[in-house]
């Protein structure tokens, strides 16, 4: 019946023809080309002729794009560079440019709806992308960085499948093919660049902990938690030099006084935070931004070389874990020759506290061993920053967390706001920051109304002109200074709760100016703030990082020498886009990408190995970023901010701001009457701490001692009359002590060893959860 009617239509077609062609037909060949075609049309139904002729054209024109080159991608020899720099527009012009028929033809139909807001630009390259593969399956260009990107959001194998049936994608084989090409081709550059006699580097490594879920859960078959670790390689310009033979000099408690030049320093830290919460909160006050302090040792601001290793399965956390991971990384990944150390050449090797213990550990069990490599002398572990800003963020939580009941306590605050994930024990690191910063910010205003003299600050602001605010300004903030952060006005606040929220404010700007330094890249800045936050660690139960921050700041005074120091420094930071003020601890960098790797884990269930996580996703997970967000600019998706969206904290600051006055904490009224226990003042008792160790040399980095260079000096409780500053150590040095563990001599702290144990069982450091925080900063 079908056939019929057909037939039937093509009668009609042609008896139409003839209708119109009822004058006699000349010779064909007398005839034009065009008329020639004209005539030819006529004889042939309507619309199959210029079918046929669009037909044969496109096929033509696909056969000759199955010859391009550059639309080719092998699945055993795909480069980063090959799948990173796709652009959609190029690929319309090629298209364009050997296929117009086609591309033309597809475009008008693309854009027939002016409505449509659908880029046809980019319709018509992935149109002409699927007809390509289905006629030449080498001919894969678009389909292949598509399916990468499918890879790199999480999606499933069913879900490439699915795509590769219709041509958007290429096989799930084929995407395993490719990431294991590119994890090769990773590798080689890594290889290159370590082998070059000029270029440095150095290696960051961390634990990771993989989840491992099984979906039919037995005895011997259940959910678990597996312990790894990933890896870095960074590129520096300084590595460090051999260490002298001679011996090395003492650290002096003088070495961690502070001096008039420190004073000066600090006064201008303090002051640029102090005014740096008036610009973040009232209007007027943005001409008097004070810079922070300047120095001469500041990292210039370029985009930092990174190279990312496979993920290993060892356990970090063991000595012997440690070093399976350190002789996988020199002689599998990067595949140093043999002799590679035998120059004296040393290997910063970046991490926590807890690494740089186990390879310290490893290269005691091996000293006596065959060779400079399997000595580890070659290992020069440094301890990083991001694990100190945390571990110094828990200092100041537990020190005055208080309790809820305590008016002007972080416990109070917590309770007041309806803050959760925040205690004593365990905190997420990105809401314990958020308290503190947001009770910071309060004590600030409220310090500022006072010496103001102005409930409405942006009032004030506008009732001065803007030659003469800045100064007034500077001039308070110095008043502020002296008033709230000198030992002698300290003990004239009116209450215990109003010295304890001063100390507060004292121990956060230690924790911010190192925040700020680090994100500057400012190693001056660093470096000075590094010297209070040595001392403030020897005050808490944190013995190991402060026994190590002592060995650190040994080697930076007297035992490394200036090129050492400067590859310590460069060891500490990376700039990820290359811009100013956009440094982050490396330490901090490997985190991030230990979260991105968790999350393409996480997204692969019950397939995730730890072989398919090593062969396939580590060493690619920076180049599957970037087809990510290449693929989302191209196609003109809706943009993911790349930051995370600050919620506006006004009402939680003004709530504490609130009960601070109910209770006239800082203010110059009589505080209502309470009970609250004095906080420990973190550097008077730290300092106090490190001066009786290094008196009865039991402290681990005061081995013996030497008889003081000068008379006694009056003792702190003279001093405190001097109107001196609470947190610089003003006492004179009495006793040298070195950097070396101590050898064994009996004293009053014999009961509480300072030996270094586990570095993970310092009581006051508190486990953080650090989800929510890459969450915000990635």
């Amino acid at each position: 019946m079908t056939e019929s009617k057909s037939r039937k239509r093509v009668r009609k077609g042609e008896e139409h023809t003839k209708e119109r062609t009822s004058e006699p037909r000349n010779n064909p060949e007398s005839l034009p080309p065009p008329t020639l075609l004209d005539r030819w049309l006529q004889d042939q139904p309507p619309g199959r002729a210029a079918g046929s002729l669009v037909k044969n054209a496109t096929l033509e024109e696909l056969t000759t794009l199955t010859h391009e080159p550059n639309l080719r991608l092998s699945s055993t020899n795909v480069k980063a560079k090959d799948v990173t720099k796709f652009s959609v527009e190029d690929l319309a012009v090629m298209y364009k440019n050997k296929a117009p028929v086609l591309f033309n033809l597809l475009f008008s139909l693309a854009s027939e709806n002016p409505d449509s807001d659908r880029d046809s630009i980019v319709i018509v390259p992935t149109i002409i992308s699927m007809l390509l593969i289905t006629k030449a399956r080498t001919s894969n260009y678009l389909p292949k960085v598509f399916s990468l990107f499918l890879y790199s959001t999480g999606a499933s194998k069913k879900v490439l499948e699915v795509f590769s049936s219709v041509g958007l994608s290429v096989s799930y084989n084929s995407v395993a093919g490719s990431l294991t090409a590119l994890t090769k081709d990773a590798l080689k550059m890594v290889r290159n660049y370590v082998h070059n006699p000029r270029n440095c580097f150095i290696v960051v490594y961390d634990n990771v902990n993989m989840a491992f879920k099984k979906l039919d859960q037995r005895l011997e078959n259940q959910d678990e938690f597996q312990s790894g670790a990933t890896a870095e390689v960074i590129a520096v310009s300084t590595e460090p030099e051999t260490d002298s033979e001679e011996p090395c000099g003492h650290l002096l408690l003088e070495d961690l006084y502070t001096n008039e030049s420190d004073s000066i320093h600090r006064r201008q830290a303090f002051k640029h935070h102090l005014v740096g919460v008036l610009i973040r909160y009232f209007n007027g006050f943005e001409l008097c931004k004070i810079e922070p302090p300047a120095t001469t040792n500041r990292l210039i601001a370029k985009k930092t070389k990174t190279f990312t290793l496979p993920a290993k399965d060892s356990n970090q956390a063991t000595t012997d874990g440690n070093k399976d991971i350190l002789q996988s990384i020199t002689s599998h990944d990067l595949q140093l020759p043999n002799g590679f150390f035998n120059n004296g050449r040393r290997l910063i090797l970046a991490g926590d506290l807890l690494t740089v213990d186990r390879i310290k550990k490893i290269m005691a069990q091996r000293w006596d061993d065959v060779s400079i490599y399997h000595k580890f002398k070659w290992a020069f572990p440094i301890l990083q920053l991001f694990h100190l800003q945390l571990n110094l963020l828990s200092l100041v939580l537990k020190t005055h967390y208080g309790d809820k009941t305590v008016h002007g306590s972080l416990g109070f605050n917590a309770h007041l706001l309806g803050r959760k994930r925040i205690s004593e024990e365990k905190a997420d690191y990105h809401a314990a920051r958020e308290l503190l910063c947001h009770s910071f910010d309060a004590l600030v205003i409220k310090i500022w109304q006072e010496e103001i003299g102005h409930k409405d600050l942006t009032l004030f602001a506008e009732q001065h002109s803007e030659d003469t605010l800045p100064s007034l300004i500077n001039h308070i903030a110095g008043n502020i200074i002296s008033g709230y952060f000198t030992t002698q006005n300290l003990s004239k606040l009116n209450s215990d709760g109003s010295r304890n929220a001063a100390l507060f404010l004292r121990d956060m700007m230690f924790y911010l100016e190192l925040s700020s330094a680090i994100k500057s890249g400012d190693i001056g800045r660093i470096l000075r703030v590094l010297k209070y936050i040595t001392i403030i660690f020897q005050a808490g139960k944190t013995k190991n990082y402060g026994a190590e921050l002592l060995h650190l700041y040994c080697g930076l005074e007297h035992k490394w020498t200036k090129k050492t120091r400067q590859a310590v420094f460069e060891s500490w930071l990376v700039n990820p886009t290359g811009e100013k003020n956009r440094f982050i601890p490396t330490d901090l960098f490997q985190e991030h990408n230990n979260r991105l790797l968790k999350d393409l884990h996480a997204a692969k269930g019950s397939t995730a190995t730890w072989g398919l996580t090593e062969r396939s996703i580590s060493t690619n997970i920076h180049t599957l970023q970037k087809i990510k967000k290449n693929m989302q600019r191209q196609f003109s998706t809706p943009k993911n901010k790349d930051h995370h969206e600050k919620v506006d904290a006004t009402a939680d600051v003004e709530t504490i701001m609130r009960s601070n006055s109910v209770h006239s904490i800082l203010s110059k009224e009589p505080q209502n009457q309470q009970t609250t226990t004095r906080v420990k003042d973190l550097m008077e008792q730290g300092y106090i701490r490190i001066q009786k160790a290094s008196k009865t040399g039991s402290h681990m980095a005061c081995k013996r001692l030497v008889k003081p260079k000068r008379p006694q000096p009056p003792n702190m409780s003279d001093r405190k009359s001097e109107g001196q500053e609470v947190h610089p150590i003003s006492t004179a040095p009495e006793h040298e002590h070195s950097c070396a563990p101590d050898s064994g001599s009996e004293s009053e702290y014999d009961a509480e060893p300072e030996a270094v144990t586990d570095p993970e069982s310092d009581e006051d450091t508190m486990e953080f959860e650090l989800d929510t925080f890459l969450d915000s900063e990635t």
